[in-house]
């Protein structure tokens, strides 16, 4: 006989269903969540209610008992798509920019500017407007979010929604790659003009167009996979430094508030001047006339090279060499926003996009973490173009190029 007392763990029922009705549960510890079919619940419950044999109150117990330790789970009910439940579609512009950094009508005028498609779809044939998918990548980006709060703006599900935002992501990064990478054709277009605005300021260097600087991406501590031998991910991207894992990303800014050239990920335990060597930048100078006696200025971690000038290091510096250094460090600090932890370039990336610096939402492998960080990046440039400066931009007195131009460029 079976005592009237509620269910009140997974290996009870388990027990009680093998031996009244031979059926076996499909889960292998209380930790993993079974999944049923509704007809196999409906076998459940069945067999629940020919074991209460009349006792009401023991059937509720056991099934609310089933329901809290996780036997039961029912499935969500299908959503309906259609664009008048798209929540964020009818917030106001302030909202709108609060929650996605641009308005409604901007993110419509940036999704025809990026040339995306008319419609985006997914290899599981998930379909949607590319100005929403755009609006999926600024929200998602804006906030470290979970998928399952952005349910109720999009009206989709989670899945859905991680499919639709790393293939606009892929999308975004295979069509501007290059453009992130050295947007040749922008410094080429206004190389006279950012030399003057450093030269405003007060700059010895009469040629210096730019400041290249680095920054660290924290990111989860990368487990090895089972199916590798002789791999350590972790130690790559770990530096003893600080004693974290992290990318190094290495970026040039322009006085207009503009991200001209932007390289990475690279391993954590790479120092600034390899990143500068293995990028390229330097080589790819060389091959264009307007940056013949052009400069680039950074810190002391970078060497002096024929397109690149740092400060002075000695042991004992002359006047000159101390008012030289003095003078370009307060201009290179103020294009960072006095910030010499973060460069002016990927501080602003950072305010904006604060998921691409919370490390417990950046697993290597589980997603691709460096081009989520590179779209960020064209994407801070987009508004800086469409709000028409930020803080460098106003501190040199330059405004940045338009939307169009921007992006009609030829990196």
């Amino acid at each position: 006989s079976v005592s009237a007392t509620p269910i009140t763990s997974p290996n009870k029922l388990s027990s009680l269903f093998s031996q009244r009705f031979a059926f076996q549960l499909r889960f292998g510890s209380v930790e993993r969540t079974p999944l049923f079919t509704l007809e196999e619940m409906a076998v459940v419950v069945a067999g629940m209610v020919v074991v209460a044999n009349g006792d009401d109150e023991w059937l509720v117990n056991s099934i609310a008992s089933a329901v809290r330790t996780g036997i039961f789970t029912l499935p969500r009910a299908p959503r309906v798509i259609t664009p008048s439940n798209q929540v964020l579609w009818q917030l106001h512009d302030d909202e709108a920019r609060l929650l996605m950094r641009f308005s409604i009508p901007e993110l419509t005028q940036l999704a025809v500017a990026l040339r995306l498609p008319e419609h985006i779809i997914t290899s599981e044939r998930d379909h949607v407007l590319s100005v929403q998918a755009l609006a999926l990548v600024c929200r998602r980006l804006a906030e470290p979010i979970r998928w399952s709060t952005l349910e109720s703006e999009f009206r989709r599900s989670g899945p859905s929604l991680c499919r639709l935002f790393y293939c606009t992501v892929g999308m975004l990064y295979a069509n501007h790659r290059r453009r992130i990478f050295f947007n040749v054709g922008l410094v080429t277009a206004r190389m006279h003009e950012y030399c003057d605005a450093v030269r405003r300021k007060g700059s010895p260097l009469t040629t210096c167009w730019g400041f290249i600087d680095g920054t660290k991406q924290f990111i989860s501590r990368p487990g090895p996979r089972s199916h590798v031998t002789n791999e350590n991910l972790q130690r790559a991207v770990f530096n003893g430094h600080k004693r974290a894992h992290w990318f190094n990303w290495q970026a040039i800014a322009t006085p207009d508030g503009m991200c001209a050239s932007l390289y990475g990920p690279l391993e954590g335990r790479k120092h600034d001047s390899t990143m500068l060597t293995t990028s390229g930048v330097c080589p790819m100078m060389a091959t264009y006339p307007t940056f013949d006696g052009k400069l680039i200025y950074g810190d002391a971690g970078y060497p002096v090279l024929e397109f690149v000038c740092a400060p002075f290091r000695a042991a004992e510096l002359t006047i000159e060499q101390q008012a030289f250094n003095t003078q370009m460090t307060s201009i290179q600090y103020a294009n960072e926003c006095v910030s010499p932890e973060c460069g002016g370039a990927f501080k602003v990336h950072k305010a904006l996009w604060p998921h691409s610096c919370w490390r417990l939402k950046l697993k290597v492998r589980s997603a691709p973490v460096g081009k989520v960080f590179a779209v960020g990046m064209l994407l801070t440039n987009c508004h800086t173009c469409i709000k028409r400066g930020n803080q460098i931009s106003d501190y040199f007195i330059l405004s940045p190029p338009s939307l169009e131009d921007y992006l009609q460029w030829m990196a």
